[in-house]
């Protein structure tokens, strides 16, 4: 068997594959420092784990940071399918989210076939592979990184139908875009393609019918609790985003001007940049050769058509988040990496195409700054509410021997502490709302209860093995059990 003419012969499909690898070390090397833990993720898969022993689904999310209404369940849905065929895996979330961050490198793939060829796809298979922001964000559990995962989904589905104008693609994209719309409201800019993806095709009545059908299906279990809950989500919408809005007068042009110039300046050079190369100078040599390239093909009309629609759908994107009134981070636009990917490999493989040792050069660069950047990170990553929490297990499990706990924090401050603690003895089955009663504060706290575990950055455990929940609640303790965690996220319009 001549081995070099089967390469040859499959070489694209052994550079895929050289590309998966990559990733996936990437996604996974030193993994056990780098895996997002924090109080939101602990509360979400305390979530998940406390839906599966009761056998509920969720039909509200987590409150939004901007204002008092909720995301759809829809992500704790997704997420109970790895930790439902592996309970007494902590990582199964983590790990399962990473493995679609890897399945992104044949998606996009095949964007790039579809869109133009098989180099361009694997130009922008290698970007996303090595992309900093896509790598990092890969390890985090939470809903952005969703989001951006289902961007590159919608992406694939919305050059599938400029190519091919099949109905069935225009149908998965809109059902994809309400499903990430309905995980994050960061994603509503993406309904900026429907009306693109609309009039690449003419429709029937009967195709809009069924459009706004598979649209509004993912919102079903929201629509149901503003229903039974006294219109609260879209009072409560209306009330932080469009009453606020024209009560702070920032709908008039100055104010969009200003938020718009604020954005430029501040978020999306760090965005581009981060996305790119992870560094600023390779991040704006790019930018603005990107600048140039794109100028330079929409003169001369040599840009390819799927690029030029995708870039005007992605200006229009960024002037929506722009606008944005509230505070911007950088995961909060997670479902821009994928355009920005895809609109920076078009740029390197057109002068590839016109220049190829400079092609090389210039996509050289951005891997090889990539490379360094991913490397530092990995390489320096800690995981202080993980190291935190498994500290606080074992000394408890020393202590109190063949007991099983129930978990408090002083005030609000120690989520981060408490939540992933609770989420540990929970996977541990050591965690029980009737167990012996210990508390998280800090040492400077005014906390008159006897001292169990003293731990690092100056935390410290406490017995309240007979101290009465009243008493604890009027000495600024929340319970952080499963059980209290779930009915005061998800289930609290319920009391």
């Amino acid at each position: 068997m001549n081995f070099k003419k089967i390469f040859i012969k499959n070489r694209i499909l052994f550079l895929l594959l050289a590309i998966v690898i990559v990733a996936i070390v990437l996604r996974f090397a030193n993994y056990q420092n780098r895996f997002g833990l924090a109080g939101d993720q602990a509360r979400d898969v305390l979530i998940i784990r406390e839906a599966l022993k009761l056998h509920k689904l969720p039909i509200v999310g987590p409150f939004s940071a901007s204002g008092p209404y909720v995301f759809g369940p829809i992500w704790f849905w997704i997420f109970s399918l790895p930790v439902a065929l592996f309970p007494k895996t902590f990582l199964a979330p983590w790990i399962f989210q990473s493995l679609l961050f890897v399945l992104m490198i044949p998606i996009m793939f095949f964007i790039g076939k579809k869109m133009i060829d098989e180099t361009f796809g694997i130009i922008i298979s290698l970007l996303t592979a090595l992309s900093p922001s896509i790598v990092k964000i890969s390890t985090n559990l939470i809903f952005s990184a969703l989001v951006c995962f289902l961007s590159l989904v919608v992406i694939y589905y919305f050059i599938s139908h400029l190519k091919n104008k099949k109905i069935r693609s225009f149908y998965l994209l809109i059902f994809f875009i309400s499903i990430a719309i309905n995980i994050h409201f960061e994603a509503i800019p993406l309904i900026v393609l429907i009306p693109f993806a609309y009039f690449a095709r003419k429709k029937t009545l009967s195709n809009l019918i069924v459009s706004a059908i598979l649209f509004v299906i993912p919102f079903a279990p929201l629509i149901y609790f503003n229903n039974i809950y006294n219109n609260y989500e879209i009072n409560n919408i209306m009330q932080s985003v469009v009453f606020k809005k024209t009560a702070t007068h920032s709908f008039l042009p100055i104010q969009i001007l200003k938020n718009e110039l604020n954005f430029s300046i501040s978020l999306f050079p760090n965005i581009w940049n981060s996305t790119i190369s992870g560094y600023s100078i390779p991040g704006l040599i790019m930018f603005l050769i990107t600048l140039a390239i794109l100028t330079y093909a929409l003169s001369k009309n040599t840009i390819n058509k799927q690029i030029e629609i995708l870039s005007i759908t992605f200006l229009i994107m960024l002037g929506i988040v722009g606008d944005y009134n509230g505070t911007l981070f950088k995961n909060l636009t997670a479902f821009t990496f994928p355009f920005v990917v895809i609109i920076c490999g078009w740029v390197c493989y057109f002068i590839y195409k016109q220049k190829q040792y400079l092609g090389i050069g210039i996509l050289a660069m951005i891997l090889i700054s990539s490379l360094i950047n991913n490397f530092y990170n990995i390489k320096n990553s800690t995981n202080i509410a993980a190291t935190s929490a498994v500290y606080w297990e074992h000394q408890l499990y020393k202590k109190y021997p063949n007991q099983n706990f129930a978990v408090f924090s002083y005030s609000t401050n120690y989520l981060d502490k408490s939540l992933p603690l609770s989420l540990y003895l929970d996977v541990a089955g050591r965690i029980d709302a009737n167990g012996r009663k210990i508390g998280i504060a800090n040492f400077g706290d005014p906390v008159n209860y006897l001292v169990s575990i003293n731990g690092p950055d100056r935390m410290r455990i406490y017995d309240f093995a007979k101290t009465p929940d009243r008493e604890l609640t009027n000495q600024n303790f929340s319970e952080n059990n499963p059980s209290y965690v779930y009915e005061n996220t998800v289930d609290w319009y319920k009391k």
